[in-house]
């Protein structure tokens, strides 16, 4: 073997290591602290890795795993993995919600890749994620809040979540006897006997959408 197919083969095994260290090297991981009531399950709906520094900044390319390329068909509409995640690149932030309910329609009864801890869920992949808070009854577990959240080159992520209540308000009606103007107020003059006209006010939970029953009642 002479000297320049032996310098090839040196050259090939130093490209071969080379990659593998670069691949190695492209890994990360995240640790998310997350803010809210229940247990969060987290999807990883598209894959994240580096590809070096250009110009500057870190650049990372997405791939769609096998595990949810057809819940990412259904929830886009569209058939190749470039297709989809183009579709994801350009959603508008009022687009997201609608986004994750539709995904989450789709992947609620696979296993997720991660659970919550007392609200941290450490050594997260990079990826682009959904993640899905739970409340556990007795009965079935309810959706409280979806999050999208891209964790590609983020070593440290908080997410503080929307925690939508129920409010309720009550008024009664106040006649004035002078004038008989009418008025809606907290307090009101009723003689004994008299009809007391009230009202009751009140909005559900802002992340309605996304609980698949909703039992809402006054007492």
């Amino acid at each position: 073997m002479n000297m320049k197919k032996i310098a090839a083969i040196l050259l090939v095994l130093a490209m071969v290591l080379g990659l593998n260290v670069q691949a190695f090297a492209a890994t990360g991981t995240s640790d998310i602290t997350i803010t809210g009531n229940g247990t969060f399950k987290a999807y990883r709906i598209l894959d994240a890795r580096s590809l070096g520094v250009t110009g500057g900044k870190e650049v990372y390319e997405y791939t769609v795993p096998v595990k949810y390329r057809a819940a990412l068909q259904s929830a886009t509409k569209k058939t190749s993995d470039a297709d989809i995640i183009n579709y994801i690149n350009g959603l508008a932030d009022a687009d997201v919600r609608t986004f994750a309910d539709a995904v989450y329609a789709q992947v609620k009864d696979m296993e997720a890749e991660k659970v919550s801890a007392e609200g941290k869920i450490s050594n997260v992949p990079y990826g682009y994620y959904l993640f899905a808070e739970t409340a556990v009854s007795s009965t079935a577990e309810d959706t409280i809040s979806l999050v999208m959240l891209d964790t590609a080159g983020k070593a440290e992520v908080e997410v503080a979540t929307k925690e939508g209540v129920p409010q309720v308000s009550k008024q009664v009606l106040e006649v004035n006897d002078s004038t008989g103007a009418e008025s809606w107020g907290t307090a009101a003059d009723y003689d004994m006997g008299d009809a007391v006209m009230y009202q009751i006010r009140g909005t559900v939970s802002a992340e309605f959408s996304g609980y698949e029953s909703y039992d809402y009642k006054f007492e």
